[in-house]
């Protein structure tokens, strides 16, 4: 299924996609980068966010649990950190049958609140930075 959805996904927007097993490696611009497993059924969806700074840690954590609640803040996504705790991450997990209108337009939103979520740990990371001075 995950293949076929990839060769598509390559057809109509010329990603660059690469393949390592079960898993996929999609290119959608020079900033967003996409991994797509597949788990037959279904697919999870996982891309890097942002490097984790130092400081500001707990303004920044309870940002984003307010964000996981429910999916609300991130689209159904789940915001999360690697193993070494250097980077936030951004996963989704569809573990049902999915057609290929649903399957793009989840990686598409998925891409949009990586953006979106980008931007807005930026923005928690300046506001916590002008706080103390």
């Amino acid at each position: 299924m995950l293949e076929e959805y990839m060769k598509r996904l390559v057809d109509e927007h010329g990603f660059s996609v690469a393949k390592d097993e079960e898993t996929y490696q999609v290119e959608i611009n020079d900033d967003i980068s996409v991994t797509i497993t597949d788990l037959d059924p279904g697919a999870v969806f996982f891309s890097k966010l942002t490097p984790l700074l130092k400081d500001h840690r707990e303004e920044l954590f309870t940002y984003l649990m307010r964000a996981n609640l429910l999916g609300k803040g991130t689209f159904d996504s789940v915001v999360g950190l690697d193993s070494d705790e250097k980077f936030l991450t951004l996963s989704r997990s569809m573990a049902y049958e999915i057609d290929y209108p649903t399957f793009k337009e989840v990686l598409e939103v998925f891409a949009n609140s990586l953006q979106m979520l980008r931007e807005e740990v930026a923005k928690k990371y300046e506001e916590a930075k002008e706080s103390i001075y």
